[in-house]
């Protein structure tokens, strides 16, 4: 076996760290490519195409430019629009009743069954947003660790998921609660099957009860909903919960979305 020369060695020892180098540089190019590839795709809506483009040189869990763009490709597969939120939909929000107008939102009533993509698509693009800087998604996000890991770009961030958490909510409380096509914003029948026999439940929810009663849930007739929460020991708790995490996303982003527009 011969013998490596010193020369060579002092080669190697020297020129190593400026291939290394090379390579994240390299790599860092390609992750810009990508992103002005995939931004040129979504000018056009090509949702798939900017979604493989961007996937191809693996997902960069602490490149915010990166994590936006990939976020607002699942948002365009999922028929989600930024500008029509603006322009359309923000306005609807209270009519006909609190959580009523989210159900008006366009594109609200394509979640019409379980296996629907819009409504999962979406789900991915704020999770990716959600979870930035590395976080797992085993374990509640937190902004205080997307804000120092992504820096200047977490604003950013913050508001894209707030606005598709509208959009997200619509979709939710639209097939959840079956919503009814001829009285638009009104839905039909409560959320979650409540369990009739009990006394506490049909009095809150009866008008003259301690509730708020209202049309969909003023008797016990109509305290039933669609099976996809389950009933009364069977519920669908993941299900339930992804209304419960919408309404808690934005609770906690709006403020930091005001919070920078008044800053």
């Amino acid at each position: 076996m011969k013998k490596i020369s010193l020369a060579f060695q002092v080669f190697v020892f020297l020129t190593l760290p400026v291939f290394l180098s090379g390579c994240g540089e390299t790599s860092d190019e390609e992750v810009g490519r990508a992103i002005l590839k995939a931004n040129q795709l979504l000018t056009t809506r090509q949702c798939n195409e900017a979604i493989r483009t961007l996937e191809s040189v693996g997902r960069r869990n602490d490149h915010g430019p990166y994590l936006f763009t990939l976020a607002s490709a699942y948002a365009c597969r999922a028929g989600y629009s930024e500008l029509r939120l603006f322009a359309d939909d923000l306005s609807k929000i209270g009519d006909p009743s609190l959580f009523g107008g989210f159900t008006r939102f366009t594109g609200a009533d394509s979640w019409d069954d379980l296996d629907s993509s819009s409504y999962f698509d979406l789900r991915e693009a704020i999770e990716i947003l959600k979870y930035a800087g590395g976080q797992s998604r085993l374990q509640n996000p937190s902004t205080q660790v997307l804000r120092s890991q992504i820096g200047e770009w977490s604003g950013d961030l913050f508001g894209s998921t707030a606005y598709m958490s509208l959009l997200q909510l619509g979709r939710y409380l639209f097939f959840l609660g079956d919503v009814d096509d001829l009285n638009p914003g009104v839905k039909r029948r409560c959320l979650l099957h409540y369990d009739d026999s009990d006394p506490i439940l049909v009095s809150y929810f009866d008008p003259g009860g301690a509730g708020a009663g209202g049309s969909e849930c003023e008797t016990t007739a109509q305290m039933t909903a669609n099976s996809v929460l389950g009933t009364p020991g069977d519920y669908d708790v993941e299900m339930i919960c992804q209304g419960i995490v919408l309404l808690n996303t934005l609770r906690n982003y709006i403020p930091l979305v005001l919070a920078g527009y008044s800053g």
